[in-house]
């Protein structure tokens, strides 16, 4: 049973930590959100319109790439309702070191 941490990491209990072996479908989802911001920088919303992905699975990928130092938060906006979302782009390394 996976559980949210404070510290915004997906845990098993006395486990170790997603890979791409362990979770091939994360791992396809990483790649995808690489290279949609490879075109540019993107809000968490445009990623999840873009690639037609839940809110959860788009923040657990980011969440996850961020770790890796593959994006970071570039800048922010103010979305139309008036929230302040970030703005992702890549950090330009190389998307094969993913952790395995």
């Amino acid at each position: 049973m996976l559980f949210w941490s404070f510290s915004g990491n997906f845990t098993q209990m006395n486990a170790p930590q997603i890979t791409n072996i362990q979770y091939p479908l994360m791992a396809q989802d990483m790649q995808r959100v690489i290279a949609y911001l490879q075109k540019g920088p993107a809000t968490t919303g445009e990623i999840i319109r873009a690639l037609r992905l839940t809110v959860i699975r788009v923040n657990r990928v980011l969440v996850e790439l961020r770790e890796q130092g593959l994006i970071y938060r570039s800048s922010y906006k103010t979305s139309e309702r008036g929230d302040v979302v970030n703005v992702w782009a890549c950090t330009g390394k190389d998307s094969e070191q993913l952790t395995e």
